[in-house]
């Protein structure tokens, strides 16, 4: 569970107060076990101007708790002046309420401070969180899973790149929880899709005990920036159902055409990630063997813009975020998997995602 920690100062006590321009924010959390965590954080305002008295100076750090009972400790000081400012507080975190997946979280730290000052896509990926979810699939057949994710970027977010941006602040914790799936018996690969360049942005195959190459993705999005945009890049939907429909069928026929047995061959599973977005192709045409098993994971979560933008919005913004959402009403990619009868899950908030998550371990364990 996500617990943020944070100190805020008012600039004209900080002109006030500090000396040599430092304000330093200390912060011990103890466990219901008795074990001691601590980080800081630290604010340079040795240059401090005047207009300083108008701001407020945040400190702060973002935690990763297991559910439980916690004493906090956070304390304040300015370098070179003496005395400080204490806190002391009890802290519960409880549990997410009849929840799917209660093993999740076996083996992990109690307390895991996240990177106090990430930067870009650090932010999402979390790269320095050494905990992995416990998500064994304890499957006794062979199966070969692979995640497909949609980053491929909304008009309204080429135009806006902040948007698309944010959307990645939902879409990478996904893919990288969904690649720490472990199988009993298989492989597990993944890949994010690009429509508007039909090509695969990132692909790793095999993924070792979940540890997805989160550099490599970093690198992949950086090159798929939104702020580069030819005219290649905006085309008709029926370009993005092509392109779509072709690199499933083709993953679906690599596994017919495997050389082993009927009895023997690794099922395969699909786990597609997208929001909607008109396609204009038409349904996927099954496998005459039938041996592949689909999931889809729609991702229903609200334009970002509605809640990043002014309140009086002006008439160009509001067309925006109007476009956005006009862009997110047809759910192509549930129409090109119809005839794979994909297994379906909305998902618009962490507990969906989790609950789906579980639905997918469970039905790949029964195999």
């Amino acid at each position: 569970m996500l617990v943020r920690f944070e100190v805020q100062l008012e600039g004209r006590e900080v002109l006030k107060r500090c000396c040599d321009g430092r304000a330093v924010a200390l912060l011990e959390i103890i466990d219901f076990r008795g074990q001691s965590f601590r980080n800081y954080a630290v604010e340079n305002i040795r240059q401090a101007r005047a207009d300083l008295s108008q701001a407020v100076v945040v400190l702060s750090w973002d935690v990763f708790l297991l559910p439980g009972d916690y004493q906090v400790a956070m304390a304040l000081y300015y370098s070179g002046q003496a005395g400080h400012s204490l806190l002391l507080k009890k802290l519960a975190v409880s549990p997410p309420k009849n929840d799917p997946l209660p093993e999740a979280w076996r083996g992990l730290s109690t307390v895991e401070f996240c990177d106090p000052q990430p930067e870009g896509l650090d932010e999402f990926l979390l790269p320095r969180i050494e905990g992995q979810l416990n998500l064994p699939v304890n499957n006794q057949r062979p199966i070969r899973v692979e995640i497909f994710e949609n980053l491929t970027p909304y008009t309204a977010e080429l135009r806006t790149p902040l948007w698309y941006h944010e959307r990645l602040r939902v879409y990478l914790p996904i893919l990288k929880s969904l690649a720490q799936l472990k199988m009993r018996n298989g492989s597990l690969n993944l890949a994010t899709m690009d429509f508007a360049r039909s090509r695969l942005t990132f692909e790793q195959r095999d993924i070792p005990d979940g540890h997805l190459d989160l550099t490599r993705l970093k690198d992949s999005l950086a090159g798929n920036a939104t702020s580069r945009v030819d005219v290649h890049d905006i085309r008709k939907p029926d370009h993005y159902g092509k392109f779509f429909a072709q690199e499933i069928s083709e993953r679906l026929d690599m596994a017919s055409r495997t050389n082993v047995s009927q009895v023997n061959r690794p099922l395969h599973v699909l786990i597609i990630v997208s929001g909607d977005m008109a396609l204009g192709a038409a349904p996927i045409a099954p496998r005459p063997n039938g041996d592949a098993l689909v999931f889809y994971l729609r991702c229903d979560f609200a334009p970002v813009g509605v809640f990043h933008g002014p309140v009086n919005s002006n008439l160009p913004y509001a067309w925006q975020i109007s476009s956005l959402k006009a862009e997110q009403l047809d759910d192509g990619i549930g129409k090109a998997l119809k005839n794979l009868k994909p297994h379906s899950y909305t998902v618009n908030s962490a507990e969906s995602v989790r609950k789906a998550m579980a639905a997918i371990i469970s039905e790949l364990s029964r195999m």
